[in-house]
C-alpha cells in the first residue's frame, strides 16, 4: 500500500488499480462458476477502471468486486431459458390486462369485472 512519504497521490491510485486488477484475477474463478459465465482480461480491467472513475462514493477493491458480481449475475439472468409455458402464461396475463384496461376506458364495468376475474385466475395458474 501507499505511504505518505515520497509517493505522489497519482502513484498510489495507480498501485491500487493494479492491485485491484490482480485481486479480480485471483477471485474471478469463483464468480465464473457461481454465475456460469467467463470474464475476459479486458472485462476485469474495465471493471476496475470504470468503477474507479464513476463510482466515487465507494472504494476499490470492493466496488470493482461488486460490479464484477453484478455483471455476472445480469449475464446469467439474461441468458436464462424461460419455459414456454411461463412465457405463454405471461402473454395471456398481459393480454387480459390490456383488454380490461380498454373496457374500463369505455366504462363497461361488468365486462371489466369479468376480465378482472380472468386476470386473477391467470395469476393463480401462474403461481
Amino acid at each position: 500500500m501507499c505511504t505518505r512519504t515520497k509517493i505522489s497521490k497519482g502513484d498510489c491510485r495507480t498501485n491500487l488499480v493494479d492491485e485491484t486488477i490482480e485481486i479480480l484475477q485471483n477471485i474471478k474463478d469463483k464468480y465464473e462458476s457461481h454465475h456460469n459465465v467467463n470474464y475476459t482480461e479486458e472485462a476485469l480491467i474495465a471493471c476496475v477502471k470504470l468503477t474507479n472513475r464513476y463510482m466515487s462514493d465507494r472504494f476499490l477493491p470492493d466496488k470493482a468486486i461488486d460490479a464484477l458480481d453484478e455483471a455476472g449475475s445480469r449475464v446469467y439472468i439474461n441468458n436464462m431459458d424461460v419455459p414456454q409455458e411461463i412465457v405463454d402464461l405471461e402473454e395471456n396475463l398481459e393480454s387480459v390486462r390490456e383488454e380490461k384496461n380498454n373496457v374500463v376506458k369505455k366504462q363497461k364495468y361488468e365486462e371489466a369485472a369479468k376480465l378482472r376475474d380472468d386476470e386473477n385466475e391467470s395469476k393463480r395458474s401462474y403461481c
